[in-house]
Order: structure tokens, then sequence, then C-alpha cells
């Protein structure tokens, strides 16, 4: 049942989610002439809320009409207090499938009790991903638990929100459209340690007292970005996610503007550019390391065990064109023999004979790119062994 934790109107204390829900109130219910007392909500007191509590109390009878003495009226004109005699006729006037709305403190959206079987529904979907690193994964289904337990909202993973192959991390990176910048391997999504987890199915009243049903990301209530007070009233909703999520559970945001559906086992400030150069090392067969620049590159020695090389982006490398070239080769494999022949002394140092340009085919060339690609492949397959790296 709609409630009020403090009083609304002239002279109330007008605490924002007090406010939003007598206004929707007022948005829903209709005048005598089938017209809605305020046509719209947002949480802000002002004289158009006043007059609108006003209008309604002196249609119940509750206050005297102006100009005319009533001495049974027992309400203050334009106040809804708590407990009230007002606030008991608004929740009374309400439609049948109106006496359910919701709203969560601090913010200014009303909205309509989930299904508890979708809640449980997610969870278990979520406990199920054994892809997802288990510690990760019992926690984010302690927050859909507790969202709705909180709530009445539930939580629902993006369909593309789970764990990610480095193939659709490439689709991803190189699709122009909603890309992250993150390239295959610097994803958390890559190695079960992050979900994309959002409102779906979530069901709030919009302006004029309609009811409305939005997707993860809450684009209808944000009219897909577009909408000041929508943006405003998601983020109220994004923060009331993360105040059980992030502040009493443990997971971490993305720093990434604008990236709120996204939820980690980890500080996002950890470079992952850092963890790939590290798991690439325990699992390949090569020697990398990354610039730790952007845009994001990767070094690597060509598995001769000297110089370090840069061999491009993540995306390059997993396409098979890592920016290894014939001189580069060339270049790798005179040092590696020059610093096999350092300890052997002077003479054998003199006997090198360094590796040309022009000795290295376009076949070895291919053959690098495919062998970098493979020590990606490699890491793919250690995904469970990727560990944060200062």
């Amino acid at each position: 049942m709609p409630d009020i934790k403090d009083s609304v109107g002239d002279s109330g204390t007008n605490i924002v989610h007090d406010v939003a829900m007598v206004q929707a109130m007022l948005t829903v219910i209709k005048d005598a002439k089938n017209n809605p007392y305020l046509p719209d909500y947002d949480g802000k007191p002002g004289p158009a809320t006043t007059k609108a509590i006003t209008a309604f109390q002196t249609d119940q009878g509750l206050v005297a009409k102006p100009g005319v003495p009533d001495a049974g009226a027992t309400e203050k004109a334009g106040l809804v207090a708590k407990a009230s005699t007002t606030l008991a006729k608004m929740v009374a006037a309400l439609p049948a499938d109106y006496k359910d709305m919701l709203i969560i403190e601090g913010t200014s959206t009303v909205y309509f009790p989930g299904d508890e079987n979708d809640s449980k529904a997610s969870q278990k979907t979520i406990l199920g991903k054994n892809d997802l690193n288990l510690e990760f994964r019992t926690k984010v289904a302690k927050l859909v638990d507790q969202m709705y337990t909180n709530n009445k909202i539930v939580l629902w993973v993006t369909d593309s929100g789970w764990k990610r192959t480095f193939d659709e991390q490439q689709k991803i990176a190189t699709s122009g459209t909603g890309a992250t910048g993150a390239g295959p391997g610097e994803s958390n999504h890559n190695f079960g340690r992050a979900v994309d987890i959002g409102f779906n199915k979530f069901t709030f009243l919009k302006a004029g007292g309609a009811k409305a049903s939005d997707d993860w990301w809450l684009n209808v209530l944000t009219k897909n970005g577009k909408d000041a007070i929508g943006n405003a009233k998601a983020l109220q909703l994004w923060a009331a996610r993360d105040a059980i999520g992030v502040k009493n559970i443990g997971l971490f945001n993305s720093i990434l503007a604008g990236d709120v559906d996204h939820l980690q086992s980890f500080d996002d400030h950890l470079p992952n550019d850092k963890a790939l150069a590290d798991l690439l090392n325990r699992a390949g067969k090569m020697k990398w390391e990354a610039e730790h620049k952007s845009p994001r590159r990767y070094t690597c020695d060509l598995g001769l065990g000297a110089t370090m090389l840069n061999v491009g982006k993540a995306t390059e490398i997993w396409a098979g064109k890592a920016t290894v070239t014939k001189k580069m080769i060339a270049q790798a494999k005179t040092d590696a023999l020059i610093k096999a022949a350092l300890p052997k002394g002077p003479a054998a140092l003199k006997a090198v004979v360094p590796v040309l340009e022009k000795d290295i085919k376009d076949d070895n060339v291919k053959q690098m790119q495919k062998a970098l690609r493979d020590d990606f492949a490699a890491a793919e397959a250690k995904w469970d062994q990727w560990k944060t790296v200062p």
C-alpha cells in the first residue's frame, strides 16, 4: 500500500520519495470531471503540488471550500501528513491495480512490485553459471535476493552480460557500437568476474498515470538517454542497486562513463592489460608485457628470449594480424644470437652472423602472427587462473 515517511505539501518535511509518492497518486486519481489532479510527478515540492493536494482535500470534504466556513474540516489545506485522513482517502481513491505502488527512499520513481518467482529464477540462473567465478556469482545472486527483499525489484543479467569468449569480446570491440574499448582478454567478462545486471521488466509509473515496462538499462524511463528528468531518476535507481551490491555485498562498479549496469569482483582501477600480460606469461610460450598506454598495446619477445617488440593491440593479435614484420623477426633472431654468445666471450660474439630482413619469408611472418594468437588462446583456455595485477 502506498505510504509516506513524513509530511508533504505546505510546510511539510517534503522528502523527495514522499513528495514523489503523493504526486504520483494525484496523477492517477481523477476529480469529478475525470481529470487527474496533477499531470506528472518529479519529487519536487512546489505551489502546483500544494494546489493539487488542496483540490483533492476540498473534493473529499476534508477542508473548507474557499469562502464557505466548515467547522467539520479536520485537515490542514495543502498538507498530507503521515497517517492522516488525507493520505487514507488518497489510497482509497486509487484504482485497484495501483494500490501496490512503491518507491525507494531517496528516489523519485514510483513503481510496481516485481514477481518473486522471477527473482528466484534470476538467482537460480546466476548460481548455475559455472563459468562465473564462484565467489563472484554468489555475491551477484545475493544482490538479486536482497534487491527483491528490500525493494520488490527483480534484477536480471543482460543477454550479453555474462562471461564472454575472446571471440565474443572481439566482435564487441570491433563492432563500432556499444564498444567499451576492451579487446579480447582485456574485459573482466572474459574471466567470469563481471556481469551486466539491470532492471528488465521493471514496471514504473509514467506521466499521466500510465504504467510502463522497462528494459535492463531503463531506456524507457530515460527515453534512450535523451530525457534529463528520466536520466536523473534512472541514476537514483542505479544508486539504490549499488547501495546493496557495492556498499553492502562488496561488488565493484565500472569506471567507464555510462557503464552503469556493469558490476565486477574487483576494483576497476586495476590495470586489465597488465593482468592479461601476466596470464599470457603463465599460460603461453612467449614473454609478454603490457605497454599500459592508450591505446593498449603489447610487447613480446616472439618466443626468442631477447628483445621485447611491439606486436600491436589485442584485437589485432586475436585477428591473426599482429603488427610483427620481417624486420622485427630478423632483429629478434639476431638479438637472441647475441644474447646466447655473450657468456661465451668475444670470439663467440664476433662470430655471430646477423639475421637480415631479406632472410625472413612471408610465411615466417604468418607463422609468428599465428604463434602470438596461440598464446592468447592458451590464456583464454586458462581463464580461471586470471588474477588482478597492481
